[in-house]
């Protein structure tokens, strides 16, 4: 019995090696519930650690608010959450690795069409469909949280 649960343990520890690989969805233009979101990414990190974690974060519908800087919305229909606080946060999970990528449908449906009226987002942050892009990443073994 207690070669068993030698063996048993052994196995257990071997996907430990292996990162994480996480997709953070966010679509709710609540900037609490974003800034929410933001620390769940913050406190998964801290408790894994970076170097075993990949996480990307797909920001998609009314979420995209959460990207947008509040001076840049004169003519939006959309209020722009990308607070001094908000950035930071994302600035300091991008240190640490995060990606953040952005549904380029929800930005043309709200009317956003450059990328100066968005933090930190360049072309390359940008994909078709948020939702395609979520339903790839979990085809290559992301596990999918909605904060």
């Amino acid at each position: 019995m207690v070669g068993l649960i030698a063996l048993t343990a052994g196995a257990a520890a071997a996907p430990g090696d292996v990162p994480q690989r996480v997709v953070y969805h966010i679509d709710s233009g609540d900037l609490e519930r974003q800034r929410s979101a933001l620390r769940n990414v913050s406190n998964h990190l801290n408790d894994i650690g970076e170097e075993r974690l990949e996480i990307r974060v797909v920001v998609q519908g009314d979420g995209v608010s959460m990207l947008v800087v509040p001076e840049a919305t004169a003519d939006l229909a959309l209020y722009g959450n990308a607070t001094n606080q908000i950035q930071m946060l994302i600035e300091n999970l991008r240190v640490r690795g995060v990606r953040f990528v952005v549904c380029g449908n929800s930005l043309r449906r709200r009317n956003i069409l450059a990328t100066d009226r968005l933090y930190e987002v360049a072309t390359q942050d940008i994909v078709d469909s948020g939702l395609v892009e979520l339903v790839r990443l979990q085809g290559d073994g992301y596990s999918y949280i909605k904060p």
